[in-house]
């Protein structure tokens, strides 16, 4: 089960917002209002700069705004920093490439523990900008986190024997780490084992390699694995089938402003979970989804060593509706009486040589028969239905997440039961966060995805709800 974590509220810390008064906690939510004044509020702790010579520098006061992406499909965070520089920086401290970035802050309306966000960011590129309309400049410094330095200076040559996939990542990931920092990592366990020699690729190449080849150890259907920093720091190895089975951790709902209740209070709970504005960035597309090989695809396998040829076919609507492959939403892409589109075989096809005992002892050492065609559907229909969103910020909440969104219809829903657009609202997990801090608020942009629908799609036209 998934859960958003709280954080811990210190009354010594240094808010760039107003703080409502403080009353009693109180668990019935996943965010209770008592301790912030406004949607968007955000403390924030530190903002440091750390040049190679050692000097460090809090340059929170002179914070113009900062921007940290984290995506599913992405290894690490990465970021840009955006300061008011009046002691012109660049010269005197100075900022060259080589410096470090820390930044503290958290979402206040926590309930227990203290789960403050504490980053650290290598400066990779800056640029100073002066400002059209008055003489203030703006320094400009691109983010990424320090495990994408590290990667870039090192190259792995040698072998893994009879070791399950999930263990050569942590191997991996151990070659990325840097004295002095601490790392969270989660990596979900992979089946079978395997032989594998790595020819100076770098870790994370690597490691994204063997992420196309992973199978979950709780399921031989859970094979679309991908390895991905979050915002709390955390490097995560798991497949998003396995995070498709979490539990909803927020509901959204798009509402008009301006709502409040009987005592002229701002509904700030509410408002947190309220959506903004939002965009339907990708709708399915048949004809990209048949040549992507979602709904339908063949391989075919050439045995080196055996001089043999075999084949494999890949049914969507077979998996889905027999439950093998689980699902964000309830109900799959295609109606039942559309089924036979899972059966085009020819439409997407596969060719990759096998060679049979590469490794002694293991006569099939890849097992490609059992992920690769799996693989392509799960990770392509991913990114088949995706929303974007703005939401009020809140530090609590991950790639990965899974969240309900609510979107009213368009049409008239004054007599109708169901005044939902059930096309649009439904499960959704969050593929990427867009966070913003400026001007003393906290905003988030987030893509959502999902691979099904809320309901079933008719099949028939009696099954039509036009009135």
């Amino acid at each position: 089960m998934s859960q958003i974590p709280t954080n811990g509220f210190n009354e010594s810390s240094s808010s760039i917002s107003s703080m409502a008064g403080m009353g009693d906690s109180t668990k019935s939510g996943i965010v209770p209002d008592n301790k912030m004044s406004q949607p968007g509020d955000i403390v924030l702790t530190e903002i440091s700069l750390i040049s190679y010579t050692g000097f460090t520098m809090n340059v929170r006061g002179q914070l113009e705004s900062i921007v940290l992406y984290e995506d599913l499909f992405s290894n690490s965070l990465s970021g840009t920093l955006v300061l008011k520089d009046s002691m012109n920086l660049s010269k005197h401290f100075p900022v060259i490439g080589l410096e470090k970035v820390r930044v503290s802050f958290y979402t206040p309306g926590d309930v227990e523990g203290d789960q403050e966000i504490e980053l650290q960011f290598r400066g990779y590129a800056h640029k100073s900008l002066d400002s059209s309309t008055d003489n203030t400049k703006y320094l400009t410094i691109d983010l990424v986190s320090q495990i994408e330095s590290k990667n870039k200076e090192t190259r792995i040559s040698r072998s893994y024997r009879k070791m399950p996939y999930s263990k050569m990542v942590e191997s991996l990931f151990e070659q990325l780490k840097e004295d002095g920092i601490t790392y969270k990592t989660v990596i979900s366990k992979t089946s079978g084992l395997y032989n594998l020699i790595i020819p100076f690729w770098t870790p994370l190449y690597a490691i994204n390699w063997i992420s196309s080849k992973s199978i979950s150890a709780n399921s031989l259907s859970h094979c679309d694995f991908v390895f991905y920093q979050t915002i709390d720091g955390t490097y995560n190895f798991t497949s998003i089938s396995d995070l498709k089975q979490r539990d909803v951790v927020a509901r959204y709902n798009r509402a008009p402003g301006g709502r409040r209740d009987d005592a002229g209070n701002l509904p700030v709970q509410d408002y947190l979970r309220n959506i903004e504005d939002h965009i339907v960035l990708k709708s399915p597309d048949y004809w990209e989804a048949q040549s992507l090989g979602v709904y339908s695809s063949n391989l075919t396998t050439f045995d080196i060593t055996r001089k043999s040829v075999s084949r494999s076919n890949y049914n969507y609507y077979g998996q889905v509706t027999n439950n093998n492959e689980p699902k964000v939403a309830e109900e799959p892409l295609l109606p039942s009486v559309q089924k036979d589109i899972s059966r085009k075989y020819s439409s997407y096809r596969k060719f990759l040589p096998k060679h049979s005992y590469l490794f002694d002892g293991f006569r099939n050492n890849d097992n490609v028969e059992l992920y690769a065609l799996r693989n392509q559907s799960l990770m392509q229909r991913m990114h088949m239905m995706q929303l974007k969103i703005e939401v009020p910020g809140d530090s609590r909440l991950r790639v990965g997440d899974k969240i309900n969104i609510t979107i009213p219809s368009t049409e008239d829903t004054k007599d109708k039961e169901e005044w939902r657009d059930t096309m649009l609202s439904g499960n959704y997990l969050i593929t990427s966060i867009r966070h913003l801090i400026q001007d003393g608020s906290y905003k988030m942009n987030m893509i959502v995805s999902r691979d099904s629908y809320e309901e079933p799609l008719p099949d028939a036209k009696e099954d039509l709800k036009i009135s």
